[in-house]
């Protein structure tokens, strides 16, 4: 039976702090560093043009951390373009949120049948129950209306954002989860990018007997070690253990989830992970490493820009994917569209909305997006590629060893029994047993089945 909208929209004002990105609640962050709150009622208002006709306000709500400074000002620079001339005697309202804070709102306006007009999303299934309350608008007609806007994109960017052969949102950029790691600190301890796992435990537990710390991760955010665990399970089982989940063909107790999450407590007997890593936040996750007292540090695309501005540039930055514990599975790793914006239902100025975030995908802003915030590119826009850093040039290398793609699991999905997916692997690389937490897992995913 499909799960209640209202719960699952309850239960992800709960998750909020389980699902991806992280920060401090209560906190906005704007592009100008100014306090925004978002209004209540309508989130559509009208104002004076300078010409004296009424223009419309639409309000525009995103996920714009204190990491995603050069972000945040690429949003800017797009509305203030469109807020200078666009056709629709329109302005676009910027509302900034830290991740945590986001959810928690977003969940709370689609409840009251509130939303904001344009909103920033994620995929799969955390999209899905607002998409079936029909909270969102289709931009299907639009899209096929538009062949030149349909066409800027990549092959395979709206999948994971179609429900019933319907598109909900469109993304800006795309997403892997390299390593990345301190060039200086390995040529220190004469070391060489891992090719394979047993390299990788090599370096791992060189550097532990150096006095540095391997690997940084912060766990106050369960999403960050359950990001780490569906990274290891590619390399254990293949994109067909992810695929067999989604299906139906298997439970979560399947013995190659069992054997991923012992991988995992087996670089914690190793030391890869600093002694008080279950308790440190998502940013002293990223300063461990950019302070150089980490010589790695496993993290999604949409923190480079963070990472080279913590180090002080790309000088000492090397980037690799991590090696698989089977070599067959070299290629399969997490890969996500990012930035997603939709439209809500309730907009009543759906063609200034469709106007705004097509530009958004216009080559002169996707550039600026990859140069300015190291991102890769949801469009097949041509990069200047020496406009381009070296670490986000190397990514863009990088990503054409992603040949089979994990979607992280609470997006895959949702709040509830992608949540659940996050809060074990916290347990278990707290210490606790795996076949116990994924028998949990299984029977937790039930229990939402009956409701």
């Amino acid at each position: 039976m499909k799960r209640k909208t209202t719960t699952l929209i309850m239960s992800a004002i709960l998750a909020a702090a389980m699902a991806a990105g992280c920060g401090n609640a209560g906190e906005t962050a704007g592009s100008t560093g100014s306090q925004l709150e978002t209004t209540a009622g309508s989130t559509e208002s009208q104002a004076k043009g300078e010409s004296g006709a009424e223009e419309t306000v639409l309000t525009f709500m995103a996920v714009g951390g204190s990491n995603e400074q050069a972000f945040t000002d690429v949003i800017k620079a797009a509305a203030d373009k469109f807020n200078a001339k666009n056709e629709f005697n329109a302005k676009i309202n910027l509302e900034w949120y830290e991740n945590e804070q986001y959810k928690t709102k977003l969940a709370t306006l689609m409840t009251q049948n509130d939303v904001t007009d344009i909103f920033f999303t994620w995929e799969a299934g955390y999209m899905k129950d607002y998409v079936e309350s029909e909270k969102v608008y289709s931009l299907s007609d639009a899209l096929k209306a538009d062949p030149e806007w349909m066409e800027r994109f990549n092959d395979g960017a709206f999948d994971a954002v179609t429900y019933n052969d319907k598109i909900y949102a469109v993304p800006m950029g795309q997403a892997i989860i390299p390593i990345y790691y301190n060039t200086e600190i390995f040529a220190q301890n004469n070391l060489e990018v891992p090719k394979t796992w047993d390299e990788f435990v090599n370096v791992i537990s060189t550097l532990k007997g150096a006095g540095v710390v391997p690997l940084s991760m912060a766990c106050q955010d369960a999403w960050v070690p359950a990001q780490f665990m569906l990274e290891l399970s590619g390399g254990v089982a293949g994109k067909e253990l992810f695929e067999d989940i989604v299906n139906g063909k298997t439970t979560w107790d399947d013995p190659r989830y069992v054997e991923t999450g012992k991988v995992f407590q087996e670089l914690v007997s190793l030391g890869a992970f600093p002694e008080s890593f279950l308790g440190l936040a998502y940013d002293e996750g990223r300063t461990l490493f950019t302070s150089e007292k980490a010589a790695m540090y496993s993290m999604g695309t949409w923190d480079t820009s963070a990472v080279i501005e913590g180090l002080g540039g790309s000088d000492k930055i090397g980037v690799f994917m991590m090696p698989a514990k089977n070599p067959d599975y070299n290629d399969v790793h997490i890969a996500s569209v990012e930035k997603l914006f939709a439209i809500s239902e309730k907009c009543e100025n759906k063609e200034a909305a469709l106007g705004f975030i097509k530009m958004l995908s216009d080559p002169e802003i996707q550039e600026k997006y990859v140069v300015d915030c190291g991102a890769l590119s949801a469009t097949n826009t041509k990069i200047d590629t020496s406009k381009v850093d070296p670490v986000t040039a190397k990514i863009m290398e990088l990503q054409g060893q992603v040949k089979k793609a994990l979607t992280p699991m609470d997006r895959q999905f949702g709040a509830n029994v992608g949540g659940e997916f996050n809060n074990i692997s916290l347990a278990i690389a707290g210490g606790k047993d795996p076949q116990e937490q994924f028998a949990a897992l299984q029977n937790y995913a039930e229990q939402e089945a009956d409701q």
